[in-house]
Protein backbone atom coordinates (compact mmCIF):
# COMPACT_ATOMS: atom_id res chain seq x y z
CA UNK A 1 0.00 0.00 0.00
CA UNK A 2 1.77 3.43 -0.69
CA UNK A 3 0.56 6.92 0.85
CA UNK A 4 1.06 9.54 -1.34
CA UNK A 5 0.11 13.66 -0.54
CA UNK A 6 -1.20 14.20 -3.94
CA UNK A 7 -2.65 12.57 -6.68
CA UNK A 8 -0.24 13.06 -9.76
CA UNK A 9 -1.03 9.80 -11.54
CA UNK A 10 -0.03 10.60 -14.48
CA UNK A 11 3.04 11.11 -13.58
CA UNK A 12 3.32 7.59 -11.03
CA UNK A 13 1.91 5.65 -13.16
CA UNK A 14 2.95 6.81 -16.70
CA UNK A 15 4.58 4.19 -19.07
CA UNK A 16 5.23 4.30 -23.04
CA UNK A 17 1.07 3.58 -24.04
CA UNK A 18 -0.44 5.40 -26.98
CA UNK A 19 -3.05 7.16 -25.95
CA UNK A 20 -5.51 6.24 -28.15
CA UNK A 21 -6.39 2.67 -25.59
CA UNK A 22 -9.69 1.35 -25.95
CA UNK A 23 -12.38 2.66 -23.99
CA UNK A 24 -13.26 0.53 -21.06
CA UNK A 25 -16.86 -0.52 -19.48
CA UNK A 26 -16.96 0.31 -16.12
CA UNK A 27 -18.77 -0.30 -12.81
CA UNK A 28 -19.84 2.68 -10.80
CA UNK A 29 -21.63 2.88 -7.69
CA UNK A 30 -22.23 5.01 -4.86
CA UNK A 31 -22.87 4.67 -1.39
CA UNK A 32 -23.19 6.63 2.21
CA UNK A 33 -22.16 4.76 5.39
CA UNK A 34 -23.63 4.91 8.61
CA UNK A 35 -21.06 7.76 9.89
CA UNK A 36 -21.96 9.73 6.76
CA UNK A 37 -19.18 9.38 4.64
CA UNK A 38 -20.17 9.36 1.06
CA UNK A 39 -17.96 6.62 -1.64
CA UNK A 40 -18.03 6.50 -5.23
CA UNK A 41 -16.61 3.66 -7.24
CA UNK A 42 -15.75 3.19 -10.92
CA UNK A 43 -14.35 0.22 -11.16
CA UNK A 44 -13.52 -1.24 -14.85
CA UNK A 45 -15.38 -4.92 -15.57
CA UNK A 46 -12.14 -6.39 -16.74
CA UNK A 47 -10.68 -8.73 -14.53
CA UNK A 48 -7.93 -10.32 -16.73
CA UNK A 49 -5.65 -7.17 -15.62
CA UNK A 50 -4.24 -6.54 -12.63
CA UNK A 51 -5.89 -4.42 -10.77
CA UNK A 52 -5.22 -0.95 -8.53
CA UNK A 53 -7.37 0.49 -6.80
CA UNK A 54 -6.45 4.20 -6.18
CA UNK A 55 -8.71 5.52 -3.39
CA UNK A 56 -9.12 9.22 -2.78
CA UNK A 57 -10.46 11.59 0.01
CA UNK A 58 -11.63 14.56 -1.08
CA UNK A 59 -10.22 17.95 0.23
CA UNK A 60 -12.16 19.78 3.31
CA UNK A 61 -14.49 21.85 1.75
CA UNK A 62 -15.33 19.55 -1.60
CA UNK A 63 -17.94 17.24 -2.66
CA UNK A 64 -17.27 14.09 -4.73
CA UNK A 65 -18.69 15.83 -7.70
CA UNK A 66 -16.34 18.44 -7.71
CA UNK A 67 -13.45 16.18 -6.85
CA UNK A 68 -13.83 14.17 -9.72
CA UNK A 69 -13.85 17.53 -11.97
CA UNK A 70 -16.04 20.60 -11.94
CA UNK A 71 -15.91 24.14 -13.98
CA UNK A 72 -15.81 26.75 -11.46
CA UNK A 73 -18.82 28.89 -11.60
CA UNK A 74 -17.05 32.41 -10.57
CA UNK A 75 -13.46 33.22 -9.94
CA UNK A 76 -13.86 32.92 -6.57
CA UNK A 77 -14.82 29.05 -6.93
CA UNK A 78 -11.05 28.51 -8.54
CA UNK A 79 -10.32 25.60 -6.26
CA UNK A 80 -13.03 23.14 -7.82
CA UNK A 81 -11.26 23.58 -11.08
CA UNK A 82 -8.04 21.78 -9.54
CA UNK A 83 -8.99 18.28 -8.84
CA UNK A 84 -10.04 16.22 -12.17
CA UNK A 85 -9.25 12.95 -10.63
CA UNK A 86 -11.79 11.22 -12.85
CA UNK A 87 -9.97 13.21 -15.89
CA UNK A 88 -6.00 12.04 -14.00
CA UNK A 89 -7.45 8.61 -13.93
CA UNK A 90 -8.98 8.19 -17.32
CA UNK A 91 -5.45 9.43 -18.55
CA UNK A 92 -4.01 7.06 -16.10
CA UNK A 93 -5.57 4.02 -17.91
CA UNK A 94 -4.98 5.15 -21.35
CA UNK A 95 -1.10 5.31 -20.33
CA UNK A 96 -1.35 1.80 -18.16
CA UNK A 97 -3.52 -0.58 -20.58
CA UNK A 98 -1.52 -3.48 -18.66
CA UNK A 99 -3.06 -2.95 -15.61
CA UNK A 100 -6.78 -2.33 -14.48
CA UNK A 101 -7.18 0.71 -12.14
CA UNK A 102 -9.96 1.41 -10.20
CA UNK A 103 -11.29 4.57 -8.49
CA UNK A 104 -12.80 5.49 -4.72
CA UNK A 105 -13.26 8.77 -4.17
CA UNK A 106 -14.45 9.34 -0.30
CA UNK A 107 -15.78 12.43 1.23
CA UNK A 108 -16.33 13.51 4.72
CA UNK A 109 -19.69 14.36 6.29
CA UNK A 110 -19.49 17.97 6.64
CA UNK A 111 -16.77 18.02 4.00
CA UNK A 112 -14.31 18.18 7.07
CA UNK A 113 -12.15 15.30 7.23
CA UNK A 114 -10.61 16.41 11.25
CA UNK A 115 -14.30 17.21 12.12
CA UNK A 116 -15.01 13.55 10.83
CA UNK A 117 -12.07 11.60 12.46
CA UNK A 118 -12.68 13.43 15.52
CA UNK A 119 -15.85 11.52 16.04
CA UNK A 120 -14.77 8.10 15.38
CA UNK A 121 -13.92 6.34 18.01
CA UNK A 122 -10.94 4.56 16.66
CA UNK A 123 -10.44 6.23 13.39
CA UNK A 124 -7.05 4.57 12.06
CA UNK A 125 -9.17 0.96 12.37
CA UNK A 126 -12.16 2.36 11.03
CA UNK A 127 -10.39 3.84 8.27
CA UNK A 128 -8.33 0.42 7.28
CA UNK A 129 -11.48 -1.53 7.47
CA UNK A 130 -12.72 0.96 4.58
CA UNK A 131 -9.75 0.44 2.32
CA UNK A 132 -9.86 -3.58 2.89
CA UNK A 133 -13.60 -3.31 2.39
CA UNK A 134 -12.89 -1.16 -1.20
CA UNK A 135 -10.02 -3.18 -2.00
CA UNK A 136 -12.78 -6.48 -1.36
CA UNK A 137 -15.46 -5.00 -3.81
CA UNK A 138 -12.91 -4.27 -6.33
CA UNK A 139 -10.84 -6.92 -6.25
CA UNK A 140 -7.59 -4.88 -6.25
CA UNK A 141 -3.78 -6.46 -5.65
CA UNK A 142 -2.98 -3.18 -5.18
CA UNK A 143 -3.89 0.15 -3.17
CA UNK A 144 -2.41 3.99 -3.37
CA UNK A 145 -4.10 6.35 -0.85
CA UNK A 146 -4.19 9.56 -2.09
CA UNK A 147 -5.58 13.07 -1.22
CA UNK A 148 -4.95 16.93 -1.42
CA UNK A 149 -5.27 19.86 0.55
CA UNK A 150 -6.11 18.33 4.18
CA UNK A 151 -8.18 15.59 2.60
CA UNK A 152 -8.24 12.48 4.74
Amino acid sequence: MHILPTLTLTLLLAATMPASAPAQQNSTWWRTLPDGRRLFTECPLDTTRPRILVIYATPNGNSIEQTLGSRPENKAAWRFDIQHVAAQVRRARQLRADVSIALSVIEAPERSWPACLSKLPDAPATTMRLVQYLRAQTEADEVILCGHSGGG
